[in-house]
């Protein structure tokens, strides 16, 4: 009977510290930023151009609130194309990433959209608030 025991103990002791490996997950390795600058195109005609001094130009980014839309009668109400800063961050429940600010000329309420980057060596990331697949390019050297 104390021998059951035992191995009972010894298997809960060991799911517990599988258990806290798991709710702990692997630590986020940091992105660089040469794993994100340069051009990244998205469905629909999207694009990023994301410079190494903070800031990037955003084209055609669909799905925005209304609010951070660029207000234009050649594009559909929810689009933004325009200048924008970044920053790394990560979307809660998301791969790291960078986050884009921007405002809408005319009104003072800061936007923000998410580009969380799946696959470093790849060059692949998505928006997070609609999920649009983006494929970066990497910037030239010189």
């Amino acid at each position: 009977m104390r021998g059951w025991t035992f191995a009972i103990t010894g298997i809960a002791v060991l799911m517990g510290g599988f258990i806290l490996w798991i709710v702990r997950g692997t630590p986020i390795i940091p992105l660089k930023t040469a794993e994100i600058e340069g051009s990244w195109s998205g469905p629909n005609g999207g694009h990023i151009e994301v410079r190494p001094d903070g800031s990037a130009e955003l084209q055609h980014i669909e799905n925005v609130f209304t609010r951070c839309a660029e207000p234009d009668e050649n594009q559909p109400s929810d689009v933004y194309s325009g200048p924008a800063t970044w920053k790394f961050d990560t979307f809660p429940d998301e791969s790291p990433g960078i986050r884009f600010d921007y405002r809408v000329p005319g009104d003072s309420n800061l936007c923000s959209i998410y580009l969380a980057v799946r696959d470093r060596k790849g060059g692949r990331g998505y928006i997070t608030h609609d999920g649009a697949r983006y494929k970066r390019t990497p910037a030239e050297a010189g």
